[in-house]
């Protein structure tokens, strides 16, 4: 009796053992490229995507500054609308490099000790 001919008993599983990286990217592009674009159209429509001619625009850049002027003068402050929105601009936002063991538990660190090389 032969059984090669005969299929494993988990087909699924040994060819996934046989798939690599390389397969997995080809068989997603030629299926990305089967993909009709009114197929998508439908899906977002369906889902209740507008389309872009139906998007509401935000203000222009003009009328949120004005908005602006106006909330600032509003306020009780000394600012112009230049200097409230440049407030931060003298902000340092780069931190000091520190070392990711300074983040982490005492604990925890000796707990990963017979992990590391």
């Amino acid at each position: 009796m032969c059984l090669h001919r005969f299929p494993p008993a988990n087909p699924a599983k040994s060819r996934a053992k046989s798939v690599s990286g390389m397969d997995a990217i080809s068989w997603t592009t030629s299926a990305l490229k089967k993909v009709e674009p009114g197929c998508v159209l439908k899906c977002f429509k369906k889902a209740g995507f507008f389309s872009t001619s139906e998007v509401v625009t935000d203000s222009t850049t003009e009328e949120n500054e004005n908005e602006l002027a106006d909330l600032v003068a509003n306020l009780d402050s000394n600012f112009s609308v230049e200097e409230y929105v440049n407030i931060d601009d003298d902000l340092s936002i780069e931190e000091e490099k520190l070392p990711v063991s300074n983040f982490i538990h005492r604990d925890t660190t000796e707990a990963l000790d017979p992990f590391r090389g």
